[in-house]
């Protein structure tokens, strides 16, 4: 049910998005790296998924809004 005093506007969130290689990096120093660059930041949600057929290299997806 809809909860007009904890919704959110989309125009005020942001996705970022990183790829890197699963056998080379590590996806919580990128995550670290990007929480020491927005100190003030609410995450959403945190999501990681494959990219081609080998999985090879990975994604890591954040949504997320500055603190209200």
């Amino acid at each position: 049910m809809f909860n007009k005093e904890n919704a959110i506007d989309a125009k005020h969130l942001h996705v970022d998005s990183f790829k890197y290689q699963s056998t080379e990096d590590m996806p919580n120093e990128v995550y670290e790296s990007w929480q020491h660059e927005h100190l003030n930041a609410k995450v959403f949600s945190l999501e990681f998924r494959n990219i081609g057929e080998s999985g090879e290299w990975q994604e890591m997806i954040v949504i997320w809004a500055d603190k209200l």
